[in-house]
């Protein structure tokens, strides 16, 4: 309908789509201004009760005069078209603000008061909106909250509705009394806002799940995780606000929204809310370790604020009666605050989101060799500090200071311990200071995974281990190390040193979990999938809370799935990664392997909303554990899939800017990523002379690092996109030439590495070879490979659909074949 004009309005772009009708930005012909028009689908309008409902909206939205509600002007009926004429509001949905990241608590405050204020004034005139979400509310440059689209108002008289209509609404944030087709009242609205501001602290969904039933369930059986989890520093009478508008019982949720709003805006000048926190589910005995504050600011001594932390956590682990919360989870919450000190509320509530009954927390301060460690151990409960320890001495005497913290935690917490634990925490895993001070630094080191840090990574943990050759976590730091030189080189004598140095850790230190996690990796690397099956296992046997173990388990299920054609292994592997994300919100791999796991799989809604925040993560720079680089690229590819070529382009000119910057191990198949998918936007625009200068870039940089990992796939991808464009110019002898380059090198796999990487596989390299052969029209070919690609794996349904190359092929019965054999591959769990 762009370009045209119903009445007196000229229809200038279509801005959105819902189940009851589709929007268009207009120009009103006669008051000179930008309008919204909602038609109602042409199918839909011999539908009376439909159209009823359609009418019913304009009637009722236009009845309400808020500045929180969006305008209705009119409604025009004729033979061909009926529409409702709205405001048109310039700016942002909230459901676009959050996958930015999550928002600050002010930030979320003024959007969630606003919306109350419009929700207030409908309820007021007896409307239910029933369909509230972060689509439904938009946000102006200057910050004004429209709460849009009453397509799901009903005037709350009209009960028989619900009963005609069945369940309406978006499944994510309908009530328990709505998702169970119950009639609803306002609270049903109370409650839908209660998940919007919700997801806008945490930047998820508190009933996130992987079906529809499971979601269901989760809305009728589960409780969210407390907001602090997510957001440390926020108010401790949120998590009471938000459980009171999330309460399943609709009698207990607020019976109004303006006595939500009323506590809302109680936290906004700092007064009492109604709603008291409910207490948190704390689990028997069990211990959280933070970071102790570097109160001397020297920063050549900061890696001593995790280290006391993680040879506590060690040592505690090693009390039966005690459960310890995990590093990981615990640097979850911190996040770029873990070393730089809390408070004692900040203490309280960081407890209270980690389900903790005890905080050990503390600081240092160093003085020459002198240092001094003050401890303290508050129990989350009560609040109360319940034990203490300050303790003096020198540098070389720091393993003894922190025995005696452990021997004050032991007495303080009234614990009982056997001798065989006393023994165990007495053996430390070195003795000497200086081997413990060379590990830490080369940890720190690695976890930034630059090429350049290999060398100086590696020679601080070999000196750490001159110094103590039984330290096996040196040991399988010295293994991790070579773990990460391989994906820069992909040398195998890389592989197979690392694997020997988290032997050696393992023989030293049988219940060490990281040398497992390690192995995993190293084993799924050289297609021993058994091996890293096992390894992974253990792993997660001795530190089920232990994020990379899960993680590098979905790795070597995504590896074998994708090398060795097992497309059913992406299921497991999609929920090792979600355990992951759930225990490490922050860790940036874990988002970019599961999407690519749905991008293969055609869903691009899910992938794009993991990408969003993983590039979020990388461009905030709060990524937990290790630093990562790729997901702007990422990003950038499905919307390159889906067509929208000048989101692509931004992102990836964006990514560039990032890349061209950075020393990551996967900085370079990135960048190559990357150029190759600005050669394809531009022969999509018909640029094809750019498009080579962009493919040129691409292979210029192959052949300047052609060890890097999974980089044959990619110079496929270059050679084949070099041809088409070469085809549109009419240059056929060096089409030909390129074709051959790329034919050759799929066929013999040299001499490249053609690893798994992301958007690097085999079914995705078939399906190139596909789509060039339907673009030069050689059906035979094109349909071989499109098979070949489906059977190892490949299965983008929207991809195949989109792609220009098989326009003159859609009629072809093997066409439709294929296209069945997608339409329901069954692999994933939904989302």
């Amino acid at each position: 309908m762009i370009g045209q004009t119903v009445s007196h309005y000229e229809i200038l772009e279509k801005i959105g789509e819902g189940g009851m009708g589709v929007v268009y930005r207009a120009r009103d012909t006669k008051l000179k201004r930008d309008v919204a028009l909602k038609f109602l689908p042409v199918h839909s309008t011999q539908n009376p009760e439909i159209k009823r409902r359609f009418i019913q909206e304009a009637q009722a939205a236009a009845a309400l005069d808020h500045p929180n509600i969006c305008v209705v002007h009119e409604i025009h009926e004729d033979e061909d078209h009926t529409f409702i004429v709205m405001a048109y509001i310039k700016g942002l949905s909230l459901k676009e603000r959050i996958a930015s990241g999550p928002l600050s608590q002010d930030d979320a405050i003024n959007i969630a008061v606003q919306t109350a204020q419009g929700l207030e004034a409908a309820h007021e005139r007896g409307i239910v909106h029933r369909d509230i979400k972060p689509a439904n509310i938009m946000i102006t440059e200057k910050g004004q909250v429209t709460i849009m689209d009453f397509g799901l108002a009903r005037l709350a008289q009209e009960a028989d509705v619900t009963q005609t209509l069945g369940l309406m609404g978006t499944l994510a944030y309908m009530s328990p009394e709505q998702a169970t087709g119950e009639l609803v009242d306002a609270r049903t609205d109370i409650w839908a806002l209660g998940v919007c501001l919700y997801e806008m602290l945490a930047g998820k969904h508190p009933f996130s799940s992987n079906t529809q039933q499971a979601m269901i369930s989760s809305i009728l059986n589960k409780d969210p995780h407390p907001i602090a989890i997510f957001m440390p520093q926020i108010s401790s009478q949120f998590d009471g606000i938000l459980r009171k508008a999330l309460t399943k019982d609709k009698c207990a949720r607020y019976p109004s929204v303006a006595e939500l709003l009323d506590d809302l805006k109680g936290i906004e000048v700092g007064r009492a809310v109604s709603a008291p926190p409910s207490p948190p589910e704390v689990r028997k005995n069990s211990v959280a370790i933070l970071d102790f504050a570097n109160i001397t600011k020297q920063s050549d001594c900061d890696w001593l604020s995790g280290g006391i932390a993680e040879t506590i956590t060690v040592d505690l682990k090693k009390i039966e009666a005690l459960q310890v919360i995990s590093r990981e989870k615990v640097s979850a919450i911190l996040g770029n605050d873990a070393g730089r000190g809390v408070s004692e509320q900040q203490v309280i509530d960081l407890g209270k989101a980690l389900g903790a009954r005890w905080i050990v927390w503390g600081a240092f301060q160093k003085m020459g060799d002198a240092v001094r460690i003050t401890s303290r151990f508050t129990e989350v409960a009560s609040g109360d500090i319940v034990g203490s320890a300050k303790v003096d001495g020198n540098m070389d005497e720091i393993f003894k200071l922190q025995d005696r913290i452990i021997t004050a935690l032991i007495e303080s917490l009234d614990l009982e311990i056997s001798d065989t634990e006393i023994q165990k925490i007495a053996t430390p895993e070195t003795v000497e200071l200086e081997a413990y001070e060379y590990y830490a630094k080369g940890r720190q080191i690695h976890n930034q995974m630059g090429k350049e840090g290999f060398s100086e990574a590696i020679a601080l943990m070999n000196e750490a281990l001159k110094l103590d050759p039984q330290y096996a976590l040196a040991w399988a730091g010295l293994g991790a190390v070579h773990m990460i030189k391989f994906i820069a080189q992909t040398d195998p004598k890389d592989l197979e040193t690392g694997m020997i140095y988290l032997e050696k850790a393992i023989e030293i230190d049988p219940e060490l979990a990281e040398p497992y996690q390690w192995l995993t990796y190293g084993y799924a690397r050289k297609q021993l999938y058994e091996d890293a099956f096992r390894s992974g296992r253990k792993a997660v046997e001795l530190e089920s809370h232990n994020p990379l173990a899960h993680y590098f388990l979905g790795v070597a299920f995504t590896l074998e799935a994708a090398m060795e054609y097992k497309p059913e292994n992406y299921r497991v592997a999609v929920d090792h990664f979600r355990t992951n994300i759930e225990l490490q919100p922050h860790y940036v791999p874990a988002y970019m392997n599961l999407a690519w796991i749905h991008l293969l799989n055609g869903r691009y809604d899910t992938a794009e909303s993991s990408l969003k925040k993983a590039a979020s993560l990388e461009r905030s720079g709060k990524q937990a554990m290790v630093k990562f680089v790729g997901a702007q690229t990422l990003l950038g590819n499905v919307y390159l899939r889906r067509g929208q070529l000048d989101e692509a382009q931004n992102l990836y000119l964006s990514s560039i800017k990032h890349l061209e910057k950075s020393d990551h191990v996967y900085t370079i198949p990135f960048l190559v990523l990357t150029y190759a998918g600005l050669g394809s936007i531009e022969i999509e625009n018909g640029a094809n002379d750019r498009a080579l200068q962009w493919y040129k870039k691409a292979h210029d940089l192959v052949l300047q690092y052609p060890q890097s990992l999974g980089i044959g796939s990619f110079c496929v991808k270059i050679h084949l996109g070099m041809a088409r464009a070469l085809h549109l110019l009419g240059m056929s002898r060096e089409e030909k030439k390129h074709f051959q380059k790329a034919f050759d090198l799929f066929s013999n796999k040299k001499p490249y590495d053609f690893s798994w990487i992301w958007e690097g596989c085999d079914a995705q390299v078939y399906y190139e070879f596909a789509s060039y052969f339907a673009f030069v029209m050689d059906e035979e070919n094109a349909f071989t490979n499109l098979r070949d690609a489906v059977a190892c794996g490949w299965a983008e349904l929207p991809l195949l659909k989109r792609d220009p190359s098989f326009v003159s092929l859609r009629q072809h019965s093997a066409y439709t074949e294929i296209v069945e054999s997608l339409s329901n591959p069954n692999r994933l769990p939904n989302d």
